[in-house]
């Protein structure tokens, strides 16, 4: 495996070359950072969790900046509360058959309509059921709109959800609720109303390690994810699986995953070993057929995160991430050559880096979290534009 140093060790390239990308400003907000989004009209949108004034416990958080990082307005909402749940399941919830729920809990993802209104998918309740996620919709002022529930008791357990080119959306999950541990998936195409297009189920061993599933530009869909091992699936236009990907060394944790203009795929991810306090960012590209043809793994001697990926016109990569962790993180861009040698690696600003979306002027803005306090931390969202990239 051919190794690439960064971090510190950067500091010896050239400066020329270090002075790719310039920070524009970085601002903090209150809450912690889900996903970013740039605006119709080049504001900017964050999702995350903020600190339930009377509970303990997080509420969900909508944010709303104009394009200088100011804030327009906040929504939050969800909170902790005490739910009767003795006519779900007793025996599950015991003999008092209380727990304690969220009305709205994490977003998992974020999409932006040309006309400023927006979507997000998330964990959700729904009528006492259990393992309910939820589409819901949004105007452009961050007021309710409506939502569309996808509960395990009716169709199955979905695990994540992409828009595709035609404005519908693609999930995918377990299509057996009683089964974590199954070797079977499905996925399905369903429209903005909830309603099914298509639904198509597969055998595969190990199935859990997914975790999002991302369209591709042929129409067909790439799945990612990692539980110990890093495993990729490949499926066509017209549903048939054409190869799956598992990497042969352990502890590999997906990060990202980026389409490229042969038609092949680049994932990005990190290692993280049982009882180590060290972590490696990786990365790989794997061909249209699913043959690895390239791997890397870069070191600071600490712990290298890399947890986004944008594959530039140029064919260039260019990676997010973190080194290290909780108060000592810094977040880092690195640019690597369409086959993974660096270019450059520059530090970007303090906290763990949780999002990277490219800006109209071609630069980026890099949102990320990072701890206040002692523990329980309350954490703070960094924001970060920086110009674009060469």
């Amino acid at each position: 495996m051919r190794y690439l140093l960064c971090g510190l060790a950067f500091i010896l390239l050239p400066l020329p070359i270090m002075a790719q990308v310039e920070t524009v400003w970085t601002r903090e907000y209150d809450g912690a950072c889900r996903a970013v989004a740039v605006m119709p009209d080049g504001g900017i949108l964050i999702t995350g969790e903020s600190r339930h004034p009377q509970y303990f416990g997080d509420q969900n958080l909508l944010l709303r900046l104009n394009p200088d990082g100011d804030t327009l307005w906040t929504r939050a909402f969800g909170t902790v509360a005490e739910m009767d749940c003795s006519e779900v399941s007793e025996e599950f919830y015991g003999a008092t058959g209380r727990m304690k729920v969220s009305s709205a809990m994490s977003i998992r993802r974020l999409f932006v309509n040309p006309d400023g209104s927006f979507l997000t998918f998330s964990d959700c309740t729904e009528e006492n059921r259990q393992n309910c996620r939820c589409l819901t919709t949004w105007n452009d002022s961050g007021n309710f709109v409506g939502r569309v529930p996808f509960c395990a008791t009716g169709i199955n357990i979905i695990f994540d959800l992409n828009r595709t080119a035609d404005g519908q959306f693609v999930a995918f999950g377990n299509p057996d609720p009683h089964v974590m541990n199954g070797n079977r998936f499905f996925v399905m195409r369903v429209s903005v109303r909830g309603d099914t297009l298509d639904y198509r189920s597969y055998e595969k061993d190990d199935f859990h390690f997914h975790e999002v599933i991302k369209p591709c530009r042929d129409g067909g869909y790439l799945l990612a994810g990692s539980s110990g091992k890093t495993i990729v699936s490949r499926i066509d236009p017209r549903g048939n699986k054409l190869w799956d990907y598992q990497m042969d060394e352990r502890g590999v944790e997906f990060g990202d995953v980026g389409e490229t203009d042969d038609g092949g795929f680049v994932i990005v991810g990190h290692t993280s070993r049982k009882g180590s306090t060290e972590a490696a960012g990786v990365a790989f590209k794997m061909d249209a057929r699913g043959a690895l043809l390239w791997q890397r793994s870069f070191a600071a001697g600490a712990e290298c995160r890399s947890r986004t990926l944008d594959v530039l016109d140029n064919g260039e990569l260019l990676m997010g991430g973190s080194f290290d962790r909780r108060k000592d993180a810094r977040m880092f861009l690195m640019l690597t050559t369409n086959s993974g040698d660096s270019l450059w690696t520059k530090e970007v600003g303090h906290g763990e880096m949780r999002g990277m979306v490219k800006t109209p002027d071609g630069g980026y803005l890099l949102a990320g979290n990072y701890p206040e306090g002692d523990y329980p931390y309350r954490w703070k969202i960094i924001l970060t534009r920086v110009t674009h990239i060469e």
